[in-house]
């Protein structure tokens, strides 16, 4: 009696692929995940900043137009601002730095 030759592959070789493809498939899952985390947290600040701004913005229009001695105030004010819009870039940069972005 003589033996074929078989060819293909063992179960234990299909089970051993299927194992590294599933670990493969969730590591990139998890990936996926903590990126659209990260993106929402991202949005989320933006849009409070964005509505801190809008709100000092009236703020200061309002108080722009009710007095007369708020026009030098206006130059300090918009320092300040400028101040706070770079720190916000600063501390988004550090946000996604520290999510692994």
């Amino acid at each position: 009696m003589t033996r074929k030759l078989q060819t293909g592959f063992s179960m234990v070789e299909l089970m051993v692929s299927l194992t590294l493809s599933l670990i493969l498939i969730g590591g990139v899952l998890s990936l996926v995940y903590s990126s659209k985390v990260a993106y929402m947290e991202n949005e989320r600040v933006a849009g409070t900043q964005e509505g801190g701004r809008a709100a000092f913005e009236m703020i200061m229009r309002d108080l722009r137009g009710s007095i007369p001695r708020l026009r030098s105030a206006d130059r300090q004010a918009r320092l300040f601002q400028q101040s706070a819009e770079q720190s916000d870039v600063r501390s988004v940069g550090a946000q996604s730095t520290a999510a692994g972005l």
